[in-house]
């Protein structure tokens, strides 16, 4: 029903009929190779709940759901760090049910982008990005990757 709402609040001000759809590019989800695990997360915040929802989901390389998990926090200062606290939670959780060779991906270009850097972060969530990099070193094999 939300997702409907949303669509059809989308749609009322871009002045498009409820039924016409805008073509996009379909992205579909890839499953790591052989002997990886995906680590799979993304970050939601709730403004009227003055939270934020954190939520991560671990697969093998066939595509089956290892372990999945979602918990809220009181919302951060900023929707990016949101995503940093996010991409740490991911790495942490991977780590919780030893999971040590993982392909870890979210949709959040700007925290990948800092993640994937080996230089310190003066951005305001740096000490989480330099965290998660600390936490992402205990695993034997490694990618953090944005889609």
């Amino acid at each position: 029903m939300i997702a409907w709402a949303i669509w059809e609040r989308r749609n009322r001000l871009r002045k498009l009929p409820l039924r016409q759809s805008v073509p996009r590019e379909v992205v579909k989800w890839s499953s790591p190779a052989e002997g990886l695990y995906k680590v799979n997360f993304d970050g939601a915040v709730f403004e009227d709940q003055a939270c934020a929802g954190l939520g991560v989901v671990i697969r093998d390389s066939v595509g089956l759901v290892i372990s999945a998990l979602s918990q809220k926090i009181r919302l951060p200062s900023s929707v990016v760090m949101v995503e940093a606290l996010t991409t740490r939670r991911a790495v942490m959780f991977a780590k919780e049910i030893s999971v040590f060779r993982v392909v870890v991906e979210g949709d959040s270009l700007q925290v990948i982008k800092v993640v994937n850097n080996s230089k310190l972060s003066k951005a305001s969530y740096g000490h989480i990005i330099d965290e998660t990099r600390l936490l992402s070193t205990s695993f034997s094999c490694y990618k953090f990757v944005h889609v």
